[in-house]
């Protein structure tokens, strides 16, 4: 059966559109821009306050974004984020006792949320030139569609006067939802006469400390990284390296107790956990930001793979499909994986459909997605 090309346009025509400019967008804009003729990606790019201060990149999420950026490990070192073999760097006291150490070769970098956004963001304009857009101060209202499929989306320009942004409609060949934990994507959904996706979520709230510090000058631990697993009745943190000779600390207070919310009180409980090492990088160590508490819920997914009559013209990704629990460091891991199902699906889609048909694409992107995660 042959498909017709969307709106006549072939793939040297055809704009793709992402909502959302966090990392799980800029990743879907990279592998779009290998099968589109342009691609602009809206969204707030400002830094926020509910993330920690630093990312330590797991070797599955290390791996992918030198995938889909060869290189950029070496380009996060210029800016200085430092190397971490998470055994041999890592001493890590499990409840019973000290890990053993070991090189392993599984090197990952730690780098902060805005080295490593400023990093893909630049590798991102690089690749993809003048067919790349990136619009900050813009979000989503609402989707366009035309006989059952996605069409483009409703914006919000946000202006200097809040009280009168201004509402445009953008066109688009194929749509990408990657603005984070939202009803908005089941909501819209569900105005086209879809199914909610089915929830899977698993409850673990946790509230936890997070700082930045300055590290002495003097400081020369043999680590670069400490883990402290918490265990019952006591605390447990995870003190790591970040580029401009900074660390940071996510420290866990016993179950069923306050998070200290300033340093005086994260100093303490610090003292409280079972080896000294940690209270003793941190107390010659300058603060550099206010002790802030960083609550999560637990994780949660989303099956929009599995909702039927999925609309054509339209995929989500990021948060809004899997939110993991931060403490584990394993969502930019999802989003890279999700990028790398989401090229797949694309190649898949231009081998089977040569004439630049988009039929079907939204779905098998959410099962490729699926698969992956």
């Amino acid at each position: 059966m042959k498909h017709p090309v969307v709106g006549g346009r072939s793939p040297t025509q055809q704009r793709a559109l992402v909502i959302g400019a966090g990392l799980a967008g800029l990743l879907a804009a990279r592998v779009l821009l290998d099968h589109f003729a342009s691609v602009a990606v809206i969204g707030r790019c400002r830094p926020s306050d509910n993330r920690p201060p630093g990312h330590v990149l797991s070797v599955g999420a290390f791996r992918a974004l030198e995938r889909l950026f060869p290189g950029i490990g070496a380009e996060l070192a210029l800016i200085g984020a430092p190397s971490v073999d998470w055994t041999a760097d890592c001493p890590a006291l499990l409840p019973a006792g000290w890990a053993p150490r070991f090189p392993s070769g599984l090197l990952t970098r730690a780098v902060s949320g805005d080295g490593l956004a400023q990093t893909v963001r630049r590798r991102l304009t690089e690749y993809g030139g003048d067919r790349l857009e990136l619009r900050d101060g813009v979000h989503a209202a609402g989707l366009l569609w035309q006989d059952g499929r996605v069409t483009g989306a409703r914006l919000v320009v946000e202006t200097a006067d809040d009280d009168s942004p201004t509402l445009i409609a953008v066109s688009a060949d194929f749509v990408v939802f990657a603005g984070g934990q939202s009803s908005q994507p089941a909501d819209w959904l569900a105005q086209a006469g879809c199914p909610a996706p089915a929830q899977t979520v698993i409850s673990a709230p946790q509230a936890y400390s997070v700082g930045l510090f300055r590290r002495p000058a003097s400081a020369d631990p043999a680590w670069r990284a400490l883990l402290i697993v918490p265990a019952a009745g006591r605390p447990g943190a995870l003190l790591h390296p970040l580029e401009g000779q900074r660390w940071a600390i996510t420290l866990a207070p016993p179950a069923g107790a306050t998070p200290p919310a300033d340093l005086d009180a994260l100093l303490t409980l610090v003292r409280d956990l079972p080896t000294p090492a940690v209270y003793d990088a941190l107390r010659a160590a300058e603060p550099l930001e206010p002790v802030r508490v960083w609550a999560h819920a637990g994780s949660r997914a989303a099956a929009y793979h599995r909702v039927g009559n999925w609309p054509d013209g339209l995929a989500i990704t990021g948060d809004a499909v899997c939110a993991l629990n931060p403490a584990y460091g394993h969502g930019l891991a999802a989003a890279a994986l999700s990028a790398l199902a989401f090229a797949a699906a694309l190649s898949e889609q231009r081998r089977a459909f040569p004439n630049g048909a988009l039929d079907g694409l939204g779905q098998r992107a959410q099962s490729a997605q699926a698969a992956a995660l």
